[in-house]
């Protein structure tokens, strides 16, 4: 893993790419070349980019038509006559007149002027003024950059308030530009996460943003840059943040250091530790910004995440610890009515070093847990369950629940080992029945999905069985058996477990989330993708009740239903669940194992629809969270990777992906990892090795039938299809399993499916173009583009030619929207081919001009324009311009 280094140290703003700004370009531009106006002021705060940005402009206009003149306004500048606009005078003035410039002299006959002033705050009075007779005098423009609540020097302010001048304020960039410009600076893909956490950290200030990647935030492992834990001050940022604070007194210090430690805080609440004033100063210098707070007060923090970090970074431990002791005493005097109130409170008497109410501390646990806040929910729970363990003599009250919930959060943040440790410390002390569950089921977890040993995992869950009385609690075991056994590919054993547990009443709506969220994902991965949706839906509505216990449950659901949703073939309903899958996970924290299943997903989900550059960036945004090591979803992700870059006929790139898949899996992990099945037939078929692929296929569909997975068995059915040629009797039995696993699933897709499979085994060239014109309705691009090329051949087959060259350009067409793909199925495709005048004759037939018209274009005869349609036509297939335009419409013939 290496961090970025530039080739060559940049030294100038403007040394980056400019990237991600092309709306602001092109306003830039509008307003200053604007006829009705004298230019263009943009404003924007230090180093979001005002000079890159006018910089730009200035150097795209063209110099036939403009002179650009340069000029930057600097306090020191600023105290001497024309300081800012010296280099541009005249050396001996006219006597007894003061300086001047004659635009039309400056920039000579048929050139415009155009002033460039950075600064433009900074201008003294006098080339204030010559700026305004400039302007006044002839065509000559003003492109200037200023600060955002800097003053801008009267004369002009009149001028922008008159209508003569445009003003633009230039925010920070947005995520996507971030991106944009990290991917360009770096020349690779930095992944959603990475892009997002430097994003955040900068605030969208580009110069921020390059001082923190000069630094080696950004790090490349797998092909995939990824953001460090942390930024990283070095000197030169750190010197831009202090002197973008300034200079502050000891009371605003206190203030900015209480901000960085504890922020968001009540302004109230600020008010009594720092002084009325040093709040008040603070604000009013834009260092410290203000929300509305739901009780009517305002909530304060610092304007800058890189504050927070500078500030910190210049307090001693002592000074911060008793910083902490006195933001913790403030609030328990002032009562803690809220829950982020109950989870500062004890993060900072934690973080103090004082000594702590463990009941405190297990209650921010959950808090924290409930928030995906992993990092910060183990600390508090391990400090919780040390807390009770060092109570001597007593009982361990509490303990037990502690090491539970500390052992959970644990095995989620895949630290399975460390879980083991801290559930054996309790082991043998647990004091009712709903201790035994909690640490029962906490085991089984870390057993069974942690270390792949599903089945200790159930034995565990079994015994504890045997010694638990409550029906909620012996449902809370039967809830985490039916987990262990759908992520295990047992949905019978699975469903059963389910049916046991809802027999067992009463129960809390923690308990029966556990149980729905069970059910929920049996049904999607069963293929019953209404039940599925049905089933999360109903117990969403009821969120509230039971967020706080059982979190996990929250991206349960949403898997499920972004599973129903790829298995019914409705790609744009699965892209929208798994973006709302990501949504959740980047809403409380970035959880690397949930955001790599959706991110597989959205892989997955954009596989279908063809667009096979998406599903590898999204294949690699899943591998890059997972990294080297064995972890849920490592399957899924490189799954996913090796069947596009096969599919795309990257076969080297598509066997290491593969073979990253097999070594980072694990069985335990069947029912949510099938996608290592469904990649090796295509990575088998990019070798060229088509007839094993489709072997390889009809047993993936054995192993998932089996376990009951019908979503995958569809898939893997349909793949042994789409590898052979249409009339090929090898595949007669996958169209019959095929039209059979449908009349058990939910969802257009599976009958879709399986008409294109007994299409194609009949070689129905027409049955084969209405499949791939429903597909394609479907937003399912590859699969049209391969149903039409099977077609084509059956009409090559049967000596139609006319047909056959139609079908072939629709495929090719199909194919020109799905990135490239090299799949069997368009492999052999005919291309046809048309000389440079037939398809600009054919091109201009589409836009619908009679041949007269061509001709008159193209200097030739109508008969000639009319002899090459007819090549045209006979070529591609198509009978008249309305085929023709539609034709071209999806491809430009080659």
């Amino acid at each position: 893993m290496a961090a970025w280094r530039p080739t060559h140290p940049p030294s100038a703003e403007g040394s980056w790419p400019f990237v991600g700004r092309t709306t602001e370009l092109a306003a830039v531009r509008s307003a200053l070349l604007d006829p009705r106006a004298s230019g263009v002021i943009v404003a924007g705060d230090a180093g979001v980019g005002k000079t890159w940005l006018t910089g730009k402009v200035a150097a795209n206009l063209d110099p036939r038509r403009n002179l650009v003149v340069r000029a930057k306004a600097t306090e020191a500048a600023a105290r001497i006559p024309y300081g800012a606009l010296a280099h541009l005078l005249p050396a001996d003035p006219a006597p007894g007149e003061g300086p001047r410039l004659d635009p039309e002299a400056v920039a000579g006959p048929g050139r415009r002027l155009v002033l460039s002033v950075d600064d433009v705050h900074n201008l003294d009075p006098a080339s204030t003024a010559l700026i305004v007779d400039v302007l006044g005098r002839g065509d000559a423009r003003l492109l200037a950059a200023a600060r955002t609540g800097a003053e801008i020097p009267a004369p002009l302010d009149r001028l922008y308030r008159d209508g003569a001048l445009h003003r633009l304020e230039l925010g920070p960039l947005s995520h996507a530009q971030t991106a944009l410009l990290l991917e360009t600076v770096v020349g690779g893909q930095v992944d959603d996460a990475g892009a997002r956490r430097m994003w955040r950290i900068a605030g969208g200030n580009p110069l921020f943003l390059r001082e923190l990647v000069l630094a080696g935030m950004l790090t490349e492992s797998g092909g995939v840059w990824r953001c460090a834990a942390g930024p990283t001050l070095s000197p030169r940022l750190r010197e831009l943040i202090e002197a973008r604070i300034g200079a502050i007194d000891d009371e605003e210090r206190r203030a900015l250091e209480y901000l960085a430690l504890g922020e968001p805080l009540d302004e109230a609440l600020l008010r009594r530790l720092a002084g009325a004033d040093a709040v008040g100063r603070v604000t009013a210098r834009q260092l410290v910004t203000a929300i509305p707070d739901e009780a009517g007060g305002r909530l304060l923090r610092l304007s800058h995440a890189l504050y927070a970090e500078a500030v910190r970074a210049g307090m001693g431990p002592l000074a911060a610890r008793a910083r902490l002791r006195r933001l913790a005493e403030a609030v328990e005097d002032a009562g803690t009515h809220r829950r982020e109130d109950v989870l500062r409170l004890a993060t900072w008497r934690l973080d103090s070093g004082g000594d702590t109410d463990p009941r405190l501390l297990l209650r921010a646990a959950r808090i924290a847990w409930s928030g995906f806040d992993l990092e910060l929910a183990a600390r508090l729970a391990s400090a919780a369950l040390n807390g009770y363990l060092a109570r001597p003599g007593r009982r361990p009250g509490g303990a037990g629940m502690a090491a539970a919930l500390l052992a959970t959060v644990l095995h989620f943040a895949d630290r399975d080992r460390e879980a083991e440790v801290a559930l054996s410390e309790v082991a043998g002390r647990l004091r009712d029945d709903r201790e035994r569950a909690l640490h029962a089921g906490a085991r089984a977890l870390v057993l069974a999905l942690g270390l792949a040993d599903d089945r200790a995992g159930q034995r565990v869950l079994d015994e504890a069985a045997k010694t638990v009385t409550k029906p909620e609690s012996r449902r809370h075991l039967l809830s985490l058996s039916a987990w262990i056994h759908v992520t295990a590919g047992r949905l019978a054993e699975g469903a059963g477990a389910v049916e046991r547990s809802r027999a067992l009443v009463p129960a809390g709506p923690p308990v029966v989330a556990a149980t729905e969220a069970a059910d929920a994902l049996l049904h999607a991965y069963g293929g019953r993708s209404y039940r599925a949706i049905a089933v999360a839906e109903a117990a969403m509505n009821d969120i509230a009740k039971w967020r706080d216990e059982i979190p996990i449950a929250m991206t349960y659901f949403t898997q499920a239903r972004t599973v129903a949703h790829l298995f019914a073939g409705e790609t744009a309903k699965g892209l929208d669940g798994a973006a709302r899958g990501l949504g959740l996970v980047r809403e409380f924290g970035e959880w690397d194992r949930v955001a790599a299943s959706f991110s597989g997903w959205r892989a997955q989900l954009h596989r279908l629809r063809g667009e096979l550059g998406e599903a590898m960036r999204w294949s690699r945004n899943g591998t890059a969270r997972l990294g080297d090591r064995s972890a849920m979803y490592a399957g899924l992700c490189y799954g996913e990777l090796a069947c596009a870059t096969a599919q795309l006929g990257r076969v080297d790139e598509a066997e290491w992906a593969l073979d990253r898949a097999a070594d980072l899996s694990r069985p335990a992990w069947h029912g949510v990892e099938f996608s290592i099945l469904l990649a090796r037939p295509w990575v088998l078929a990019a070798r060229g090795d088509t007839s094993t692929g489709v072997d390889v296929a009809l047993v993936a569909a054995d192993d998932a039938e089996e376990h009951g997975l019908l979503g995958y068995a569809m898939f893997a059915l349909h793949d042994a299809v789409r590898l052979r040629e249409a009339g090929d009797a090898s595949v007669a039995v996958a169209a019959e399993r095929l039209e059979a696993v449908a009349r058990r699933m939910e969802g257009a897709l599976a009958p879709l499916c399986a008409r294109h499979a007994r299409a194609a085994v009949n070689a129905d060239a027409d049955g084969l173009m209405r499949v791939a014109q429903e597909f394609e309705g479907r937003g399912l691009i590859l699969y049209a583009a391969e149903a039409a090329a099977q077609a084509a051949g059956v009409h090559e087959a049967a000596g139609d030619g006319r047909r056959a060259s139609a079908a072939t350009a629709r495929a090719r067409a199909l194919a020109a929207r799905c990135d490239g793909p090299r799949t069997p199925a368009l492999a052999h495709l005919s291309v046809p081919r048309l000389t440079d005048r037939q398809r600009q004759i054919a091109q201009l037939a589409a836009q619908d001009l009679t041949d007269r018209e061509i001709a008159d274009r193209l200097e030739i005869s109508v008969r000639t324009v009319g002899n090459h349609l007819a090549t045209v036509y006979e070529r591609l297939g198509v009978s008249g311009r309305g085929e023709l335009a539609e034709l071209l419409a999806g491809a430009p013939p080659g």
